[in-house]
């Protein structure tokens, strides 16, 4: 539906690297591959992501510069916050295994000046230490269609070595939007903009590179994400795509 939300979602991926071990993180990462079906087919994304925890929940903040190399390249940003019922109240919000849940809210805009806002919940599960596990369901408006849908999001973060000297991340996303039908007219079909469901499946394997070189620890990251999505931004179209991750956290 949205290539913005598939890229704050990627936001996560990056910010698995360090979100179990500090409470606020920024980093810059580079990423791309071949095959795309949507504009070039060789694209690279550079990133900038910063999240943060606060007093009452999370901060997300992003933007994204794709084919910064090329003539034609767009710019993509986000802003999502997220309230903790736990921290608000004073009285932890945990049920079986949910740690916690939030109200989350979001507003995203990309480079082909489309618009959309989020409403909705998020729970924080418990997982063994390091490593994180959280959904998010929205009621999402999109501005620039003039219609809603929904989405359903599950993010997760796993740490583990190989031995001493080699440590991953592995982390991953999967994402779900429900179709949509708005009120704008189509120039093409003379109907009004319908977008299919959508599903964005997309693991990442992250080697901390620094820790392997014995230079510096949770600072560089390089490794592979692999990008499946099924009627990508509600079209037919399908796509699956092996991209190459180097992220350094500042």
């Amino acid at each position: 539906m949205m290539s913005l939300l598939k890229k704050a979602l990627l936001g996560f991926a990056a910010l698995a690297v360090t979100a179990s071990v500090y409470a606020s993180t920024t980093t810059i990462s580079f990423f791309g591959g071949n095959n795309y079906v949507i504009g070039n087919k060789n694209a690279w994304t550079l990133e900038f992501l910063h999240f943060s925890e606060w007093k009452y929940g999370d901060n997300l903040f992003f933007f994204d510069v794709t084919n910064p190399h090329r003539d034609v390249t767009t710019i993509s940003g986000e802003w999502s916050s997220r309230f903790s019922f736990s921290k608000i109240t004073g009285k932890s919000i945990s049920v079986g295994p949910i740690s916690d849940v939030l109200f989350a809210t979001e507003l995203a805009v990309t480079g082909e000046n489309m618009r959309q806002y989020g409403l909705g919940l998020g729970t924080d599960w418990k997982m063994p230490e390091h490593a994180t596990f959280s959904t998010n369901a929205y009621w999402i408006h999109n501005d620039t269609y003039r219609g809603q849908t929904y989405q359903l999001a599950a993010l997760w973060s796993l740490p583990f070595a190989v031995n001493d000297r080699f440590t991953f991340i592995f982390g991953g996303l999967v994402n779900y939007f429900g179709a949509m039908t708005g009120s704008v007219i189509s120039s093409e079909t003379g109907k009004p903009v319908h977008l299919k469901a959508n599903l964005l499946f997309e693991p990442s394997l992250m080697l901390d590179l620094g820790h392997a070189l014995n230079i510096s620890s949770n600072k560089l990251y390089v490794g592979l994400q692999y990008a499946y999505w099924h009627n990508m931004l509600g079209t037919s179209l399908n796509q699956s795509v092996p991209e190459l991750k180097l992220t350094w956290v500042l």
